[in-house]
């Protein structure tokens, strides 16, 4: 299955915002022994979730893909993003989880 999520190099300007959300909304992996997470995840305003592994461990430097609807770990990112969302009380992040809900249902 083809991930159309179409994210343009345009869009990188959003990547520090995203990784922000993910990381406050505590959708991280494991630490390695530099102290980076392993893993990062996140829930953009399209509703995409991305996953971030990290490729360069001491500089945090990771590579980022979106999840399709039918991988078993969007739930898992989606459930925690949605209890963050609804302790934030923060009306903008709604959209997002409401668009990620629609995308993976």
């Amino acid at each position: 299955m083809r991930r159309s999520c179409r994210f343009s190099p345009a869009d990188m300007a959003r990547v520090p915002t995203l990784l922000r959300r993910g990381l406050l909304a505590g959708l991280i992996g494991h630490n390695d022994k530099q102290g980076d997470p392993t893993l990062v995840g996140t829930v953009d305003d399209n509703g995409w979730i991305y996953e971030g592994r990290i490729t360069v461990p001491s500089q945090a430097v990771y590579h980022a893909y979106p999840l399709l609807p039918a991988d078993a770990f969007a739930k898992n990112v989606l459930d925690r993003f949605a209890e963050w969302v609804y302790r934030q009380q923060d009306s903008s992040l709604i959209t997002s989880l409401q668009n990620a809900m629609d995308r993976y249902p």
